[in-house]
């Protein structure tokens, strides 16, 4: 959209990594982090999507969660993040069908709790240790159990 400029009394458009969303505005607004605008003349600013993230103001894109050799997996599980967050200790982070870390699980050995259990697309949870079996084989990998032939 636009904005008046107060010395010429001219309609400007508003810049990449801006927006205008009220008549009359005499200044553009800036995109706060997780957000971006990518064009000229836009209304609002629009959320960095799930695997992606903006750590800074006036985002013309987002960045796609790297992942680092090495290094624990990072991942971004809701839309609007300003940053990754790092795979917890136990979880499992792969890439989901296109190619982005946008959620974690459990490893084997551990047991993931969603934090919000009516909501089941809702990526947020907890990745706690198992206390059964043995090794704590009890718990295998992607929210599964161990079972024998005996059930």
């Amino acid at each position: 959209n636009f904005f008046l400029q107060r010395q010429t009394a001219d309609c400007l458009i508003c810049h990449e990594g801006t927006f205008s969303n009220q008549e009359a505005q005499t200044s553009c607004s800036i995109c706060p982090g997780g957000r971006y605008a990518a064009t000229k003349g836009q209304s609002e600013c629009n959320l960095c999507i799930r695997g992606h993230f903006s750590d800074r103001q006036a985002s013309i894109s987002c960045t796609q969660c790297e992942q680092v050799e090495g290094q624990r997996p990072m991942f971004a599980n809701l839309n609007g993040m300003t940053q990754c967050q790092e795979c917890p200790i136990g979880g499992l982070c792969e890439p989901d069908s296109d190619g982005l870390y946008t959620s974690f699980t459990n490893a084997d050995g551990f047991f993931y709790m969603r934090e919000n259990l009516s909501n089941q697309t809702d990526n947020t949870g907890v990745v706690y240790g198992c206390m059964h079996g043995a090794n704590r084989e009890a718990c295998v990998s992607k929210q599964r159990c161990y079972t024998d032939e005996n059930g």
